[in-house]
């Protein structure tokens, strides 16, 4: 896939983006589940590419790498764009390539992230949020959709229903229909002054099949 992205110099946040990401995947390459959660907020929370799971917390998000770093990713990112949410937190998405190791071929892995990037306590940039899902039609479709899933419906399990900024709220969870998971969401949402809701931004995709991780 050609690389598609901006030139970084010009834009501070694409920078900031380009930067934060490179420091998540120095250490993803080292191969160490710990200190890739280190890089995800206290209560930071994590739709894995390979997991039917709402990860939340450092420790739930290690377990997840534990498995994932099995297969020795390391992370290219192939297009990217930013949304400027606050002066402490914003949001980098796009489109990344993982180098894998299966059965000792190595494979690519093209898939579709956000990152909800914000500042904790220390004023470090640490992932709020990252929703990370294989590149393909039908996730490309769902993303892409115009129509707003009805957010109302008792069928939702919640990862995070929070403002994060004045006006702007994250939304993400699971669907459920028929007691199964059967697709994920995030979504950034802007109330306006007439307190009507617009989205500004979304990423669907299908619930991966269960692997116990």
């Amino acid at each position: 896939m050609e690389n598609n992205l901006e030139n970084n110099l010009e834009n501070p946040t694409l920078k900031l983006a380009d930067d934060n990401f490179k420091s998540w995947n120095e250490a993803l390459e080292k191969g160490e589940a710990k200190e890739v959660a280190k890089k995800y907020l206290e209560e930071g929370e994590l739709f894995g590419t390979v997991s039917a799971k709402i990860r939340k917390g450092q420790k739930e998000i290690e377990g997840y790498f534990d498995h994932f770093l099995e297969i020795d990713p390391s992370g290219e990112v192939i297009e990217r764009k930013t949304i400027n949410i606050s002066t402490k937190a914003f949001l980098d998405s796009g489109l990344y390539n993982f180098q894998v190791t299966r059965d000792g071929k190595k494979q690519t892995i093209e898939a579709m992230f956000t990152y909800i990037w914000q500042k904790d306590e220390n004023g470090e940039w640490k992932i709020k949020h990252h929703h990370s899902a294989v590149k393909d039609e039908n996730n490309e479709k769902l993303s892409s959709q115009k129509e707003v899933l009805d957010l109302r419906s008792d069928n939702i399990k919640w990862g995070t229903d929070k403002e994060i900024s004045k006006g702007i709220f994250l939304r993400t969870g699971f669907l459920k229909q028929n007691n199964n998971l059967t697709s994920r969401f995030t979504y950034l949402v802007k109330n306006s002054d007439n307190e009507a809701e617009e989205t500004i931004y979304q990423q669907i995709s299908v619930c991966p099949e269960d692997q116990g991780v």
